[in-house]
């Protein structure tokens, strides 16, 4: 049958429903409320709501009514501000979704049934209902459903952005001092600042980090560990603040981060856990200079995850890198070189005083036959400047420090002006190869 025979059918339905139109949005406003009951009683959406049913039933019925091009039509305002406001309540998109979808099923069998009782034909029926049923199609998947699924989505994410900068401007005013409104606060910020805490920094390493997993990796440590959901502020795309209530040991949380950096390339100091809001504070800091070792040591930080226990000192001691790397070298002398066996006999004269210098212990934790062990701590005493029971608290901190800062506190060998060692007329020579 002609296009032009059946448009003109369709067009004189179309106007004939347009009279009617009230009662279709009546229709339609029902359909909807089974899907949202909880709008009937929310009269500013419910209002919204039946305004963009009338605007969307009168757009589609006018396109067909006045043969307009579907490509050329434009979703009304009342659209958009819908899909805005179902965002802002928390409605779920895939149920608007879903509930546009059937009333372009209702308004389909609303059309069919009025093309039925006006077609002189049968032909000019079936023709009419595949012919609307392309044009309604067309407009509600271009036009209405697209559009409402692109004003949804920016909405989100701007609500998502105020959230985020609200919350990061209050954790920032709780930090700065501001404790007059911590009631408030710790409603809005949804977290109890009344408890324990174990404050975080992270950052996702490398020269390419997607700032979209930051978040959830921190978060997921948090499930690893089998703690409550942390409070986390992105500082910027890359690196992150967090404090976990209810915290695990410092230890157990860094050693769950070291078996994430596989994955996601996490760097992650923590502070120790303390309550109430000073705690709040203090575990903050801790954890932020723990975290400068990490950033001072760069590709070389061994470890990509440190407790403020185990790196807080070395993190103080860094603020000055000038003389701290100066106080390691008249520390360590030679045995701060930094070469591949100089760190082999600081790594086991370090596990050597860690394990009250015992050989036995320590080959047992570094899997190393015991005459190893012995001949390595022999080599470092003789490398170090002083008798090790004259400054072993000096050397124990020393070693921590070249451990987490790595070449920034070391020497190079080649640049190291030879300085006799203790008791002999040369340096001793690194070995380059252990005794089996």
């Amino acid at each position: 049958m002609a296009d032009k025979v059946v448009d003109s059918f369709l067009a004189e339905v179309a106007q004939a429903m347009r009279t009617d139109l009230e009662a279709l949005v009546g229709d339609h406003v029902r359909h909807q409320l089974a899907a949202f009951p909880a709008i009937a009683t929310d009269q500013p959406l419910l209002t919204l709501m039946r305004s963009t049913i009338r605007d969307t039933l009168a757009t589609e019925l006018d396109l067909v009514a006045h043969g307009l091009d579907p490509m050329e039509v434009t979703s009304p305002p009342s659209v958009t501000a819908w899909a805005r406001r179902v965002a802002q309540r928390g409605y779920p998109l895939s149920s608007i979704l879903r509930a546009y979808q059937g009333e372009q099923s209702l308004l389909m069998r609303q059309f069919v049934a009025r093309i039925d009782a006006a077609s002189p034909s049968r032909e000019l029926a079936i023709s009419g209902v595949l012919r609307i049923n392309e044009l309604s199609a067309g407009l509600h998947q271009r036009v209405f459903l697209l559009q409402i699924a692109e004003t949804y989505d920016a909405e989100i994410e701007k609500l998502a952005q105020t959230r985020a900068a609200t919350r990061k401007a209050r954790v920032l005013q709780l930090l700065a001092g501001s404790d007059a409104d911590a009631a408030d606060a710790e409603h809005a910020l949804g977290y109890r600042l009344s408890g324990p805490q174990l404050g975080v920094v992270a950052r996702l390493a490398g020269p390419d980090p997607d700032p979209a997993t930051l978040a959830p990796s921190i978060s997921r440590l948090a499930s690893v560990v089998g703690t409550p959901a942390p409070l986390i502020t992105l500082q910027d795309e890359s690196t992150a603040w967090a404090w976990f209530p209810e915290p695990p040991a410092a230890e157990a949380l860094v050693a769950a981060a070291r078996s994430a950096d596989r994955e996601t390339g996490l760097l992650l100091a923590t502070g120790t856990p303390r309550t109430g809001l000073a705690g709040f504070r203090l575990t903050h800091s801790e954890a932020l200079t723990a975290f400068s070792v990490l950033e001072i040591a760069g590709a070389d930080a061994a470890p990509n995850a440190v407790t403020f226990e185990d790196a807080g000192v070395v993190g103080i001691l860094a603020q000055n890198l000038t003389v701290t790397r100066a106080w390691v070298t008249s520390t360590l002398g030679s045995l701060a070189e930094n070469t591949a066996a100089g760190e082999r006999l600081r790594d086991t004269l370090a596990t050597f005083l860690r394990r009250e210098q015992s050989f036995v212990a320590t080959a047992a934790e570094m899997t190393l036959h015991r005459n190893t062990v012995k001949y390595r701590v022999d080599q470092a005493k003789h490398l170090l400047p002083a008798p090790l029971a004259t400054r072993r608290a000096d050397v124990e901190l020393a070693l921590r420090t070249a451990r987490l800062l790595g070449r920034a506190v070391l020497v190079d060998a080649e640049h190291r002006s030879r300085r006799p060692g203790r008791g002999r007329t040369g340096r001793p020579k690194l070995a380059s190869e252990d005794l089996s």
